[in-house]
């Protein structure tokens, strides 16, 4: 959220005037089936409340605010069994940036562009 603020007036003056951010199906409470992993839950759930709040106060000055689901990434942190690669997750991300605009605000994308629950 600092971040978000420390750069609002960037962003206002820029041209495509997206702010996204890293959340994940972890932080949904729609999508909670299996419990446990509290904190990564919950710092997820944080952010995504924080993203969903700014797509509300920032509309005014025309800057759509979005969160991004990166799938479950085969990394350390991931696991081996984790079926998306770091280069699909960063390739699919990158073309969903490229395509959101206003319209898009506060919505929840995963890294195929799908519209996820929030």
């Amino acid at each position: 959220m600092q971040m978000a603020l420390a750069f609002v007036e960037q962003l206002a003056r820029s041209e495509k005037r997206i702010l996204a951010t890293m959340g994940t199906s972890m932080g949904c409470v729609s999508q909670n089936s299996a419990g446990g992993d509290y904190a990564y839950r919950a710092s997820k759930a944080a952010t995504h409340m924080v993203i969903k709040g700014l797509s509300i106060d920032l509309a005014d000055r025309s800057i759509a605010c979005v969160l991004l689901h990166p799938g479950w990434v085969h990394t350390s942190m991931g696991g081996p069994q984790a079926p998306v690669s770091p280069t699909e997750s960063a390739t699919g991300l990158h073309k969903v940036l490229l395509g959101l605009s206003y319209k898009d605000n506060g919505k929840f994308y995963d890294y195929c562009g799908q519209e996820r629950d929030w």
